[in-house]
């Protein structure tokens, strides 16, 4: 083989590697895992995970940018399906070195509903989200089914409040108060999250249950009975409206006449309208002095 045709050949394999490299590029976005961004501060809440494949998202209005991951991490996977599955929120929490966004549209009867995130700006007093919501029109063919739609995306940490903005189908992103973590849902309805007890738990001399609420004027009203329908005891809680409320509380089973282990707590608000129950959550527990 002649040199001339040595050299072209070899110039064709360069040209091919450099043309299957950037397509491949191309393809899964810009992938940066050393990139941290002007001004990184570090953060650690005790979680190990640590962000990478970060795919590198310029904000709509072309003045910065942020991240998002090509594969979540384990713990922060559950995070998100926790949120997404049980409520609409805003929420952030620091993973590793990096502050992640979550935004859920909660549940939605069929396909067509979306949320993204559009601009992230860090400012010395705030990180500020903005969020587009979209929904079907009366018109679209969508798929049928649940849907959980949400959207995700991560800086590097920083100790600033964060505040979403929202637009499109939807302009308000409710947000949690009372707690900084989402614990994971046991029982849920639309109004009444319950964090514990869950189902089947045990409990001694006093029964501990907590979630979060977003109900008419904060009230969320709970009921023990026993197996075969006696009430042990029962009474209200505050949580609040329009953001989604921390919400706390005891029941002493020192005092109470067990003659059952078994019993079931109810949570629930009262209608404002016709005096029924609505919200309800029950878990199913056993109980002892």
């Amino acid at each position: 083989m002649h040199k001339k045709e040595v050299l072209l050949l070899c110039l064709l394999l360069v040209v091919v590697l450099v043309i299957g490299s950037g397509c491949d590029f191309l393809g899964a976005g810009e992938i940066n895992n050393g990139d941290h961004g002007d001004g990184a501060a570090g953060g650690d809440n005790g979680d190990s995970e640590k962000a990478d494949n970060l795919v590198k998202v310029a904000n709509s209005a072309g003045d910065g940018y942020f991240y998002r991951l090509v594969e979540l991490p384990e713990a922060v996977q559950q995070w998100v399906d926790n949120a997404a599955e049980n409520l609409s929120l805003g929420h952030s929490r620091v993973f590793g070195e990096y502050l992640y966004l979550l935004v859920t549209y909660g549940l939605q009867p069929t396909g067509g509903y979306a949320v993204e995130i559009t601009d992230v700006q860090v400012s010395e007093d705030a990180v500020k989200v903005q969020v587009a919501f979209s929904a079907p029109g009366p018109d679209d063919l969508v798929t049928q089914g649940f849907t959980y739609p949400y959207d995700l995306a991560l800086i590097p940490a920083v100790d600033l409040p964060v505040v979403f903005s929202a637009g499109g189908a939807q302009e308000y992103i409710m947000t949690l108060h009372g707690i900084d973590d989402l614990e994971p849902v046991v029982a849920a309805s639309p109004g009444i999250k319950l964090f514990a007890p869950a189902e089947g738990d045990a409990a001694a001399g006093r029964l501990h249950f907590r979630g979060v609420a977003s109900v008419f004027e904060g009230l969320v009203s709970y009921r023990l009975t026993g197996v075969n329908g006696p009430v042990l005891a029962e009474g209200y809680t505050m949580a609040g409206m329009g953001d989604w409320y921390y919400f706390e509380e005891a029941i002493d089973l020192s005092g109470l006449i067990l003659e059952e282990t078994a019993a079931t707590l109810e949570l629930y608000t009262i209608s404002p309208k016709d005096g029924s129950e609505q919200d309800q959550v029950k878990v199913s527990l056993t109980l002892s002095p």
